[in-house]
């Protein structure tokens, strides 16, 4: 019997031992089952952040690798000059120019005119270091060729007024005289006076302005009206206009004009045909010389001063005036003391 109970405590001592076993086993299998699964996420994970690593290294390379595009720059175009050609405006005045006066109205010798170089221009490869070279200056506007008008058949080339004024030659004139002393020329214009110093001829602008009916050399027009050739070397009053030569304090030079202009930037500059340079006989001083209108008398000249070139010339001047006596009348705005 002992024997029995000693047998079954064995057994149940074995069995005991066999639970303790295996339930170390299964806590062992269960922490090896734990560590695989974390090395697997683990792996899992590192191969996620692999890919993404080589997904943007691709992108870099492929960035990199990709040429970077530059904004298309085109040529810079640059219009043809052509000195050959003349820049023609539209042919609404007829009048050539006439340069300001400076420091005196006399009308300098062909041979000191210059043209002024074109400003801004430049030679190809100029730049800090090129040579500056001025284009070739362009003509002025042409006229457009007119013809002569048909003589007066009444006309005629009284005593007194030449044929010719230096290589130009001298239309006839009809004078009509009137009874108070004056003459009609032409049937448009009344003269009155008798061009002598004491008894001088009061001469209109719209006269002197005719001139361009028969003679502007540009439009091809080479003839002096006689109504104004004589009025050459006559003793003349003008009431108009006055300018005197910029930055001068006592001048005897002045412009005698049909319109107002102050010489730089206000009123319509003269042309040659309603401006008269007049010489004058004695200086101008005090509020005199700020007058913008008064009278002049004096010796008058037809004396036109024509600049030729291959394309045509040009009037620059068309009258003078010498020993002139100015008579101011308007002194300006508060302009005297």
């Amino acid at each position: 019997m002992r024997v029995f109970w000693a047998f079954i405590a064995i057994l149940i001592l074995a069995g005991v031992g066999a639970l303790a076993l295996s339930g170390t086993q299964a806590v062992r299998a269960k922490q090896q089952v734990n560590e695989a699964q974390a090395q697997a996420q683990t792996a899992r994970d590192r191969a996620r952040a692999d890919a993404e690593n080589a997904k943007i290294a691709a992108e870099r390379a492929k960035a990199e690798a990709k040429p970077e595009a530059k904004p298309e720059v085109k040529p810079e175009v640059k219009p043809e000059v052509k000195a050959s050609e003349p820049v023609t405006p539209p042919v609404a005045s007829t009048k050539a120019p006439v340069a300001p006066p400076i420091a005196s109205t006399t009308v300098p010798p062909t041979g000191a005119t210059k043209t002024p170089p074109v400003a801004g221009t430049q030679a190809a490869g100029g730049g800090a270091g090129g040579a500056h070279q001025p284009l070739k200056p362009v003509a002025p506007p042409r006229p457009e060729p007119r013809e002569e008008p048909a003589a007066d058949p009444n006309a005629t080339m009284p005593d007194g007024i030449p044929a010719k004024l230096g290589e130009y030659d001298v239309r006839p004139v009809r004078i009509e005289k009137k009874d108070d002393g004056s003459v009609v020329l032409d049937g448009r214009f009344t003269l009155r006076g008798t061009g002598t110093k004491e008894d001088p001829y009061r001469v209109p602008w719209e006269l002197l302005v005719s001139a361009k009916d028969t003679f502007e050399p540009a439009a091809g027009l080479k003839r002096i009206p006689g109504r104004v050739a004589m009025l050459h070397e006559k003793f003349v009053r003008l009431d108009g206009y006055v300018a005197f030569p910029l930055m001068m304090q006592k001048p005897t030079e002045l412009l005698s004009m049909l319109n107002q202009w102050d010489g730089c930037c206000i009123g319509v500059p003269p042309s040659p045909y309603d401006a008269v340079e007049v010489k004058l006989a004695k200086m101008v001083t005090g509020d005199a010389r700020f007058a913008v209108t008064g009278s002049v008398v004096g010796k008058f000249k037809v004396d036109p001063y024509v600049v030729k070139n291959p394309r045509g010339d040009w009037l620059v001047g068309m009258y003078t005036m010498s020993v002139g006596d100015f008579t101011p009348e308007d002194i300006g705005d508060k302009a005297g003391s």
